[in-house]
């Protein structure tokens, strides 16, 4: 140990706390990084989704009760409220394929496991939408009444597969959440652990420089005390070859 170099192992000593620090921080970064991916995660993908799929619903049913009352007004002699009701239908069923128009456009690779709601989801507004409500709009007030039960049938399809849909989000939103928890805590834990790494080897450090250097220059400085006051026979002790030896050796 004596012939260690003190500049050396000072170098040493500062690169293992500059490594712990740049430990400390890059493992910060990193639960950052992967919490902002799951977040963003969650509300530009999962929450956009959802909220797409409920809107285009809201208006899929909606297109369905105008109907209906389009069908019971203009059979009950109100044949222009009954057409006023068959327009906002139209609109309705517009924005709402305004809002499948959205949903397909963002997207989910085909092994994602949402993949296959998202394309339940668009067949059962394609069965009920374009196949069901779309041709009614020219259809007479009794073709309409004629078709309510079997609309009734796909309306309740695709009722089913939004709740699938909004139950797998709920169960990835969980995952997901608890994953970063996970590893805020994993992180946090190893964080502490270099933390008291970087404390002990900060208190090494101390004994090695008391040890190293204070304590001989201490002894060094009693030498020349006693040299300077005509004590020439004190034994001179061996440092090594390192700067504290040179510097007893001279």
């Amino acid at each position: 140990m004596k012939n260690i170099s003190i500049k050396w192992s000072l170098t040493a000593a500062m690169a293992l706390m500059v490594l712990m620090i740049g430990l400390i921080s890059g493992l910060g970064f990193y639960s950052n990084s992967t919490s902002q991916a799951a977040l963003y995660e969650l509300a530009e993908t999962d929450t956009k989704l959802a909220n797409l799929a409920n809107r285009m619903q809201v208006n899929v049913l909606r297109a369905q009760t105008f109907l209906d009352r389009y069908a019971a007004h203009s059979t009950q002699g109100n044949p222009e409220l009954g057409l006023e009701n068959r327009d906002m239908a139209a609109t309705a069923l517009e924005v709402a394929q305004a809002r499948v128009t959205e949903f397909t456009e963002i997207r989910v690779a085909p092994d994602d496991s949402r993949a296959p709601y998202v394309a339940e989801i668009i067949e059962a507004y394609n069965e009920f939408a374009n196949e069901g409500l779309v041709p009614l709009l020219e259809a007479a007030p009794f073709q309409v009444q004629r078709e309510q039960e079997r609309l009734a049938e796909v309306g309740a399809r695709l009722d089913a597969d939004m709740e699938n849909f909004i139950n797998h989000s709920e169960q990835r939103n969980s995952a997901a959440i608890n994953r970063v928890t996970a590893l805020g805590e994993q992180i946090g834990a190893i964080a502490i652990g270099l933390l008291v790494v970087a404390l002990i080897a900060a208190l090494v450090l101390r004994i090695g420089m008391m040890r190293a250097v204070v304590t001989p220059l201490r002894r060094a400085v009693e030498h020349f005390e006693r040299i300077a006051d005509g004590d020439l026979t004190a034994d001179i002790e061996d440092r090594g070859r390192n700067e504290m030896g040179q510097l007893y050796a001279a």
